[in-house]
């Protein structure tokens, strides 16, 4: 196995059901609800996602406060300019988590919920694992149209 796959399969199985916060924003009036998140290792992966967010979100600040070489003169000794790999590998685990997860959420939705996905303006998840499709949002001459799934 890969270290990627190993380390989201590793993280995965070191959440506790205890350490699973789920979401708490409340279903909007334009939104769906077309399922939930009963299965409590999609439930894990979820607070895996939010943890690997928010371990990157972190490192990216501490990254942006370090002396970079444009006051040291020499790129191949900065400290701010060696954490940039490191850095980018956290940006990327993190961007993919977070695709794998919404990609093993749709893959609950139902054929007919998955038409309402494809139409809507994205999904998301509310308060008691509600997986709902956010209206579409069309902009022009700054105005903003809100399209709700059918």
């Amino acid at each position: 196995m890969t270290k990627i796959l190993r380390r989201l399969c590793d993280g995965i199985s070191a959440i506790k059901p205890e350490d699973i916060k789920g979401p708490n924003d409340k279903v909007g009036s334009n939104e769906v609800i077309v399922g939930q998140i009963t299965d409590i290792e999609l439930q894990k992966f979820y607070a895996f996602k939010n943890n690997t967010i928010d371990s990157y979100n972190k490192m990216a600040g501490e990254h942006n406060e370090m002396v970079d070489c444009s006051t040291t003169g020499d790129s191949l000794t900065c400290p701010k300019c060696q954490n940039l790999g490191r850095t980018m590998v956290e940006c990327d685990f993190a961007n993919a988590v977070d695709d794998l997860f919404w990609a093993d959420v749709e893959a609950t939705l139902s054929p007919e919920n998955k038409v309402k996905f494809s139409h809507g303006g994205g999904i998301g998840l509310r308060e008691g694992w509600k997986i709902v499709v956010m209206p579409k949002k069309y902009t022009f001459a700054g105005i903003t149209v809100v399209s709700i799934p059918r």
